[in-house]
């Protein structure tokens, strides 16, 4: 019986240390699957941001290409010089149309701007 106790005690013995010796084998995995996996995710979030940045960069680059085909022509040249500086040929009048926006022009003419308009006016009034 002794001999039987004195087994099952080395049992015991020897138990606990094979525990203890999984569970922080099972933890050094979980820890280094999770670190795995921190890293994949952090990864995939910057290709990500690249991927929508060179998509950005893309279409500027397109609109710029655009834009220099369009001025690199007699036609578009002179659409941006007519658009940007008010010009005309010689033989052309130059027209600019307004919009007439009613009822707002006329309180707006009269004086009825507002505190930072009255407060400017009344600043140039005593310079």
């Amino acid at each position: 019986m002794r001999e039987f106790q004195t087994r099952k005690q080395i049992r015991h013995i020897l138990v606990w240390p094979l525990v203890i010796g999984l569970l922080v084998a099972v933890s050094w995995v979980s820890y280094a699957a999770i670190k795995e996996y921190l890293g994949v995710r952090n990864a995939r979030a910057a290709r990500e941001k690249v991927e929508r940045e060179l998509a950005e960069i893309n279409q500027k680059r397109d609109t710029l290409e655009n834009r220099m085909q369009e001025l690199s022509s007699d036609t578009g040249m002179e659409k941006v010089l007519k658009e940007r500086l008010n010009v005309a040929k010689p033989g052309e009048h130059l027209m600019v149309v307004v919009k007439d926006s009613g009822s707002a022009n006329a309180k707006s003419s009269e004086g009825g701007g507002g505190f930072f308009s009255d407060l400017w006016a009344a600043i140039k009034r005593i310079f």
